[in-house]
């Protein structure tokens, strides 16, 4: 695996290309609450994110995508390969079988 510099976001060190993509998911983030609201935000206004905000929404979609995966049986990997390869395929619920 690649050595890479770090980054601090408050408290956590992390390798570049994760800031990195932390840093376009909060400023994705940030565009949608600015649409949301109607304004561009300030840092301290209520639809303001930050660093810590986004890195929090990620967490909460990975666990859900972790969820999501252990419903059909998968681990994450192997769930990630099914969507990326197109192997899987969107039911009714009552089509689910357990």
């Amino acid at each position: 695996m690649a050595q890479h510099s770090s980054r601090v976001i408050r408290a956590y060190s992390l390798p570049v290309p994760l800031f990195d993509h932390i840093k376009a998911l909060q400023r994705s983030l940030q565009h949608a609450a600015d649409i949301e609201a109607g304004t561009p935000a300030r840092e301290g206004d209520a639809h303001w994110i930050d660093n810590s905000r986004a890195l929090a929404h990620l967490v909460q979609h990975h666990f859900l995508f972790s969820v999501a995966a252990g419903q059909a049986g998968m681990q994450p990997a192997d769930f990630a390969a099914a969507l990326y390869l197109g192997n899987l395929k969107a039911v009714e619920a009552d089509e689910v079988q357990r």
